[in-house]
């Protein structure tokens, strides 16, 4: 299946190779006639296949063991098969250890590449008071549950069929008026610089929308969107109110911590 050259041409060699792989993945189930599930991939990787089923009009479904997950597996179906969110291969595997001690994500993620557990065979991990549950790939699962020290940190892993916890997202309010709903524009209060300075990271594509780079400075921005600045961090756009008597609009950024 051809890769359409517009999108082609916006892709780095190391994507070109993944949707590539993707593609690959839908023709075996068309072949085959059965659902067939790629690996975990971030947002990033996550819209470049949007993109890609959107332009070759393929249904595809994205699933990460939870709601809200980042990290996601995508799947096909063959027409005749509803996609059903039990036939994803996603384990959560729950590792419980004392309130006094402290994990991170990173110190979880750790123990499991010290397993040779490749990155895309694990998904989201959520971390809690004397707990944290990790989105793993079925064919790991075991692997992941035979983990009975992390660090110092003596843990119990089981596996359960969902998650107990959900992620807790924290933001900080960034409150401004803004003349227009421009990137460029909303960039600048975002990163608390000049419109100037917002505009040359976008020159220098040093932004992303919805994970996607941007470089052009009138791209409209809306409610809800996500924008990631290189440097400078994630950001959500908020809530969108009135003008002032001078036109300009009240606007709420919440930026993750």
């Amino acid at each position: 299946m051809k890769i359409p050259s517009g999108l082609l041409s916006a892709l780095t060699q190391e994507d070109t190779l993944f949707v590539k792989h993707i593609l690959d993945l839908y023709e075996l189930s068309e072949k085959r006639a059965m659902p067939v599930f790629s690996a975990f991939m971030d947002m990033g990787r996550r819209a470049v296949c949007e993109d890609i089923l959107s332009a070759l009009k393929l249904n595809g479904c994205f699933y990460g063991g939870f709601d809200g997950a980042e990290r996601n597996v995508l799947g096909f179906y063959p027409d005749f098969l509803e996609p059903e969110f039990s036939d994803f291969p996603i384990k959560c595997v729950k590792f419980s250890f004392r309130k006094a001690d402290k994990l991170s994500h990173r110190d979880i993620l750790g123990s499991l590449m010290a397993m040779q557990i490749k990155r895309e065979m694990v998904g989201d991990i959520i971390i809690s008071e004397g707990c944290a549950e990790a989105m793993v790939y079925d064919t790991i699962a075991s692997e992941a549950e035979s983990i009975c020290k992390i660090g110092r940190v003596g843990v119990s892993a089981s596996l359960i069929d969902a998650p107990d916890i959900m992620p807790e997202r924290n933001f900080r309010l960034i409150s401004g008026t803004v003349p227009s709903m421009r990137i460029d524009c909303i960039a600048a209060l975002a990163m608390n610089v000049s419109r100037e300075k917002a505009s040359a990271a976008l020159r220098s594509e040093k932004i992303m929308l919805n994970y996607r780079t941007v470089s052009d400075n009138d791209r409209a921005v809306s409610e809800g969107d996500i924008l990631s600045v290189r440097g400078y961090g994630k950001f959500r756009i908020g809530k969108i109110g009135g003008e002032t008597k001078k036109g300009r609009i009240h606007l709420t950024i919440e930026k993750y911590e």
